[in-house]
């Protein structure tokens, strides 16, 4: 025999309970003293989970630690098979003897009365329960109280500078005197009461730019990440006064846009992008330009000899059904194009005669230019005509028009640096300046 802990006693006083069956400290020591060690581990291991089943006592308990199925010792709970409190326990078998006579009559009479007390009652309608009074919401002059900042900052950072959004949670929570739900003249009031509207006004202008930005420019986008409509949005940019900048960002897409001038692209983004296209007032613009590019290429696609939806379908990277529908949108026709009208041929200029090279020889029978003259310094207006002399320069100086013979004039050189009659015709040069 184990030995039994009160804590081991009190854990099966309440595992009892709860499947169905009260009893007592004396009652669960007397069942569970007939169990060996391991089985009294066992049934330790039991009183740490729920009961598997209902209903089951003490002696069910040291049945299920014996090694019994749940569905048997509950079996036998209900046929109460086990000693009530004060009664001796029974020996416990592998097999479960017959029941005798007695108390197969017995069972049987517990099953009819059990039986006869069945009452059946059919569904009906639920009872009406009592009448849920609505609760009457605060005013909106409790913002204004000084409990009232705490509540409108908890309400700032919930929802931001998204000024639909806390007007109406505003409204879910207070209410007007005259019975109309709060609104932007009430937000507006209690901001000011308690000096957050010059905060809030920027939280609301920086937020609005960065939807503007990230939607793409698209204003209709825009509009609903803040939970304004259209009229709102335009009304709190123009409040805000940042117009410029969402003009600007406008003004950005819309040349992006235009940068992707490919059929393709174009096609792409009037197929997918439409609606923002025509928030961005690109749309008509684009659908002339397909339209008036389309049948040039239908007709280039016919040279090739492939069917032209499909030619097209590849060429634009599009799905046919998709392309049937852009066609629609454009008016143009899947078919090859009438030829169009020959222009007017373009004039070429005449080509021009190259210029000759100053290094070429002359013509035969062209003029050449005029020599030099012999002597003299050169004429006044420009370059002489003529040549230079044959011979060198005359011994006796320079010629008359020249610099005199004499040297330089008094503040350059002296005279005498240079001898007068020019470089001596052979041996050493002259002395040293």
């Amino acid at each position: 025999m184990a030995e039994l802990e009160l804590e081991t006693i009190e854990r099966a006083v309440r595992w009892c309970a709860e499947a169905g069956r009260q009893t007592t400290p004396r009652e669960v020591r007397a069942a569970l003293e007939t169990l060996g060690w391991d089985q009294l581990l066992a049934a330790r291991g039991l009183l740490a989970d729920p009961p598997p089943t209902r209903p089951l006592g003490p002696h069910a308990l040291a049945d299920l630690a014996r090694g019994v199925p749940p569905d048997v010792a509950a079996e036998r709970e209900r046929e109460e098979r086990y000693p009530r409190p004060g009664e001796e326990p029974r020996p416990r078998q592998d097999a479960s003897p017959p029941p005798p006579p007695v108390a197969a009559a017995r069972k049987k009479a517990v099953k009819r009365s059990r039986r006869a007390q069945v009452v059946v009652r059919r569904a009906g309608a639920p009872a009406p329960g009592p009448a849920l009074v609505p609760t009457r919401l605060p005013l909106i002059e409790e913002l204004l109280l000084p409990a009232g900042r705490g509540e409108l900052e908890r309400l700032i950072r919930a929802h931001g500078g998204r000024r639909p959004r806390l007007v109406a949670a505003i409204g879910a929570a207070y209410r007007r005197a005259d019975g109309a739900p709060p609104g932007d003249a009430d937000l507006d009031s209690a901001l000011e009461h308690h000096g957050l509207d010059r905060a809030f006004g920027r939280r609301e202008r920086d937020e609005l730019v960065h939807a503007v930005r990230a939607a793409g420019a698209v204003l209709a986008q825009a509009a609903a990440a803040l939970g304004h409509d259209l009229a709102s949005l335009g009304a709190a940019i123009t409040r805000l006064a940042i117009d410029a900048e969402v003009t600007r960002l406008r003004e950005t897409r819309r040349r992006a846009l235009r940068s992707r001038a490919t059929l393709s692209e174009r096609a792409l983004l009037l197929v997918g992008h439409a609606d923002e296209l025509a928030d961005l007032e690109l749309l008509e613009e684009f659908e002339r330009d397909l339209a008036e590019r389309l049948p040039e290429h239908l007709r280039a696609l016919s040279t090739t000899g492939e069917p032209l939806e499909l030619g097209l379908a590849r060429t634009l990277a599009l799905p046919a059904a998709s392309v049937r529908l852009l066609l629609a949108r454009l008016g143009v026709a899947l078919r090859v194009p009438a030829a169009a009208a020959p222009r007017a041929p373009v004039r070429t200029p005449a080509p021009r005669s190259p210029r000759p090279s100053p290094l070429a020889p002359a013509a035969r029978g062209a003029a050449r230019p005029p020599k030099r003259p012999a002597s003299g310094g050169r004429p006044s207006g420009g370059r002489p005509s003529g040549g230079r002399p044959s011979g060198g320069r005359p011994s006796g100086g320079r010629p008359s028009g020249g610099r005199p013979s004499g040297g330089r004039p008094s503040g350059g050189r002296p005279s005498g640096s240079r001898p007068s009659g020019g470089r001596p015709s052979g041996g050493r040069r002259g002395p040293p300046r």
